[in-house]
């Protein structure tokens, strides 16, 4: 069986049925983004792969809106190693993230309400630029945006090799400080005099933090939820 790592560019040359939608993924193709080596001898390996932009793009709508009412992902697949092959199509990370941005703009953000409102605003002054990624727009956004220095505390939990904060840790959050994926934008946080950079994903805003803040903060993460 053919081996895969984290990068490369794969597709699925076959008939492959979803078994809760019966959509057919024959002919999609992405990144290899996790691989999943199983222990057990009978059970296969499996990998995970980020869709193409194109891909994205031939998906129906029905089967979108469904993955986005029941939050199942819907722009990475799950699938045994045997049925992928590598593939020479060219990928773009960056196609890919303003494709997931235009079908979140088209289906889930109206569901939104008010916060979908904030997230299109967000990219209105942006959207004819795509030459920088949406993660790019977030952080300039969130570092004009947000009032720091503000409380908040860790809702994450994380590994013990990761570090020392726990779930409901307390933190001081001082500046946004970049991104990449898929971790997304990250911050700069203090806690009992320590610094520490984490996902803006895995902190959760005290009620002091003020509700502007709040606010921002529930719109990046329904954007980043409206991704998967």
């Amino acid at each position: 069986m053919e081996q895969f790592n984290i990068g490369d560019i794969v597709e699925i040359p076959s008939d492959f049925t979803d078994e809760s939608s019966q959509l057919n993924f024959r002919g999609s193709f992405g990144i290899v983004r996790l691989v999943f080596d199983s222990e057990d001898q009978n059970e296969e390996p499996e990998v995970l792969f980020e869709l193409s932009a194109e891909t994205l793009r031939s998906i129906p709508t029905d089967f979108l809106l469904d993955c986005f009412e029941n939050e199942v992902d819907w722009s990475y697949i799950v699938v045994p190693q045997s049925i992928v092959q590598r593939s020479d199509r060219p990928f773009s990370s960056l196609a890919v993230e303003w494709e997931k941005n235009k079908i979140g703009s088209a289906l889930f953000w109206p569901k939104l309400d008010r916060i979908g409102e904030l997230i299109n605003s967000v990219f209105s002054k942006a959207a004819a630029d795509q030459s920088v990624s949406p993660y790019q727009i977030w952080v300039e956004y969130l570092s004009e945006k947000l009032k720091f220095p503000f409380n908040a505390h860790v809702c994450f939990d994380y590994e013990e090799e990761d570090g020392i904060l726990q779930p409901s840790d307390g933190v001081n959050v001082l500046s946004i400080e970049g991104w990449d994926i898929p971790l997304g934008v990250f911050c700069s946080v203090e806690s009992r005099g320590q610094a520490f950079i984490l996902p803006l994903q895995d902190i959760a805003a005290a009620r002091t933090a003020g509700r502007s803040n709040h606010r921002i903060l529930e719109a990046y993460e329904a954007w980043l939820f409206s991704r998967m």
